[in-house]
């Protein structure tokens, strides 16, 4: 009762029931002047504690997340409950966060259990927090080089002997691959030289 008090009487929004640990470790995350933006909470289990440019998970220690370095913010249902993940930027799709689905939720620092009532209740707040990540990294493609080492590989000759009709077989899957590129990487620069590819191959085939 004397924590629910406590909890309501905060200046900011709180979204589940924070543990009495996390409650009182709020303060210290906070730099002068700062309060948080919102805190969603899972009692004993963890709070996350938002700021405006930065989140912390808050378990028996705190680890801290710029929004800069983070990837993903995942939510899953496995059996009675829920797990929301912070993924960072480099990891996200990644071997290593693979792995980390075989830890346990209660000793990871970078998730924490959170119920599916209070992840709904919680929908706007998530939908803020992701509008503020920086996303997966976006890897810059040189799509004439990707296209030429695509050709070359296509084209070796050990994997060329497993074709009935290698050539046939070559520029039907070459054709459609370089032309799939032209749509995805939408490169101006690949067009002329796809389309020089295409002539010079095609004198070379007939």
């Amino acid at each position: 009762m004397r924590r629910r008090r406590l909890q309501a009487q905060q200046p900011y929004p709180i979204v589940g029931k924070v543990g009495k640990r996390q409650l009182k470790a709020i303060p210290d995350l906070c730099r002068a002047g700062e309060q948080p933006r919102f805190v969603i909470a899972e009692g004993i289990y963890g709070a996350l504690v938002a700021f405006e440019d930065r989140l912390v998970i808050v378990k028996k220690t705190a680890t801290t997340f710029p929004y800069a370095e983070i990837g993903e913010i995942r939510y899953s249902v496995k059996r009675f409950t829920g797990k929301l993940e912070i993924v960072a930027v480099d990891e996200v799709d990644g071997r290593e966060t693979f792995w980390k689905q075989a830890l346990d939720v209660r000793k990871r620092t970078d998730a924490m259990a959170l119920t599916v009532d209070v992840f709904e209740k919680a929908q706007e707040r998530v939908r803020w927090l992701r509008g503020q990540i920086a996303g997966p990294r976006r890897v810059e493609v040189d799509a004439e080089e990707f296209g030429r080492a695509l050709i070359e590989e296509v084209r070796d000759p050990v994997l060329a002997r497993s074709f009935p009709a290698p050539d046939a077989v070559v520029e039907e899957v070459v054709d459609a691959v370089l032309a799939q590129l032209l749509r995805t990487l939408d490169d101006q620069r690949l067009s002329p030289w796809y389309l020089d590819w295409v002539a010079d191959y095609s004198e070379r085939t007939d």
